[in-house]
């Protein structure tokens, strides 16, 4: 069980369509009881679903998240980077991603400063792709960001051994992959 946020972040798009929410609920309270047992990936996040789900407390155990599985290779091309002085935001175009936080704070740096921070994103379009496109247009940020789809592990590998820093604003947790992989590429990270 990687998170329980349907439950705090319901009104976004990717929790309320597809009947996700209810599909959801549906698998933690039917088919997780069934279970010998069901794996967590903090203490965090048992404490949240014991919290929600009392019935599940006696069937949840910790197994931290590990980067033994990624395979990092390293490579040389930058796909659509002109420059290596940028930020690295790799997470799906959905809502609960937070994409739109940092282009607003990319407008007020280009209102208020000298500074232009490039953004490299990268990820699958969850259906929010069109709206960062549109609001980066209005903010007049189309020189600073680069939207790309999801990409090869080979690029998404490089994009981290390139960047200045990573940034993961999602609103979902308490545990995600992007920082673990800035730590292991020892970059910089800024998160929420």
């Amino acid at each position: 069980l990687l998170d329980i946020c349907h439950l705090e972040y319901s009104l976004f798009p990717e929790i309320n369509d597809d009947n996700n929410f209810d599909d959801k609920e549906f698998f933690i309270n039917n088919c997780i009881p069934k279970s010998i047992f069901t794996f967590t990936v903090s203490n965090e996040l048992k404490h949240q679903v014991e919290q929600f789900y009392p019935f599940l407390k006696n069937k949840l155990t910790v197994v931290p998240l590990s980067l033994n599985h990624f395979d990092y290779q390293k490579t040389e091309e930058i796909k659509n980077i002109k420059e290596e002085n940028f930020i690295f935001y790799p997470a799906h175009y959905s809502a609960h991603k937070n994409h739109i936080s940092l282009l607003k704070a990319l407008k007020y740096l280009k209102e208020n400063t000298d500074r232009k921070v490039k953004v490299v994103f990268c990820g699958h379009d969850k259906g929010n792709l069109g709206y960062l496109n549109k609001i980066s247009n209005d903010f007049g940020l189309n020189d600073q960001v680069v939207f790309n789809r999801f990409e090869t592990k080979e690029n998404v590998n490089n994009y981290y051994k390139n960047c200045s820093a990573v940034i993961f604003l999602s609103l979902f947790g308490p545990v995600n992959i992007p920082p673990l992989e800035a730590w292991h590429y020892k970059k910089p990270l800024i998160s929420n």
